[in-house]
């Protein structure tokens, strides 16, 4: 999740990655935010974008891209949430990085052959590299193991996507039990 603070009516809020498992289904970073934050929050639904999953795939990420341009116009992310996979991966983008990674696009479609969801669409590395704050949300032995490989390892951010964001701010490490 991307957040962005300043005048309500400024821009939106708050970005998702999305996984696309249909246009009616809520999957991952979508459902708890939906369900908790953004209920609890005194945001107008204009000002929250999410990934248009009814869209073909490149409609879907082309006008996800430019929604994200015209708000980055307006500022950077004050705080991005991400977690990272056993192999390496943040925000759907997965290890080795290819060259759309890191820009000049805001949002891309990934696709992955290691979970059900293979389709995806993320933000670039721009992006998240443009946040003030970066919080990570790790649980899980392998995710420790991936942790520890990537802070030990000479291997640049096409293998580490986390290890580039880590180097540009002020970051923060939840584990969970």
């Amino acid at each position: 999740m991307l957040a962005f603070s300043g005048s309500p009516a400024a821009r939106p809020r708050a970005r998702f990655t999305k996984r696309l498992a249909g246009p009616k289904t809520l999957i991952g970073r979508h459902l708890l935010p939906r369900s908790t934050l953004l209920t609890n929050a005194a945001v107008p639904a204009p000002q929250i974008i999410f990934p248009d999953t009814t869209l073909p795939i490149p409609a879907c990420v082309n006008l996800y891209d430019k929604r994200l341009g015209s708000l980055l116009r307006k500022g950077s992310p004050d705080i991005i949430s991400l977690g990272m996979g056993d192999d390496g991966h943040i925000a759907s983008l997965f290890p080795p990085l290819e060259d759309s990674a890191f820009g000049p696009d805001f949002a891309i479609h990934t696709t992955t052959d290691k979970f059900a969801i293979r389709d995806r669409v993320s933000v670039t590395m721009p992006v998240l590299e443009r946040a003030r704050r970066t919080v990570f949300f790790l649980r899980g032995a392998g995710k420790k193991r991936a942790l520890e490989e990537m802070t030990g390892s000479g291997e640049n951010g096409r293998r580490w996507p986390g290890k580039t964001v880590i180097k540009t701010g002020s970051n923060t490490l939840l584990w969970m039990q």
